[in-house]
């Protein structure tokens, strides 16, 4: 019976939780990071909701397409760069931003 009500719990408190993260970025260093990479207007907006942890549907039901739209987008991004899911969007992201900053 108390796995049965952890579970309960646990799952209602997962629910509740709202595991999205905030923009890693700025408006305007999106759009430097955008223009430095060379990620047309859709594959940014992809990048910037993959980066706050959104699935495929999620992305696809914030911009309003198809989930088979955003995974076009998405493999032009990942081939782009140079990555192989959608993990490494963030981290290629933070990356050059690190970059991008050094420069300055």
């Amino acid at each position: 019976m108390w796995c049965f009500g952890a579970r309960l719990f646990l799952m209602e408190r997962d629910a509740r939780w709202d595991h999205r993260l905030p923009d890693l970025f700025t408006a305007e260093e999106w759009k430097v990071l955008a223009s430095r990479l060379e990620l047309t207007p859709r594959q940014a907006q992809i990048a910037r909701w993959v980066c706050r942890g959104y699935a495929t549907a999620g992305v696809a039901e914030q911009l309003g397409v198809s989930p088979e739209t955003v995974r076009t987008h998405s493999q032009a991004l990942f081939k782009k760069l140079d990555i192989h899911d959608r993990v490494g969007v963030p981290v290629r992201l933070v990356l050059a931003h690190r970059t991008l900053r050094r420069r300055k």
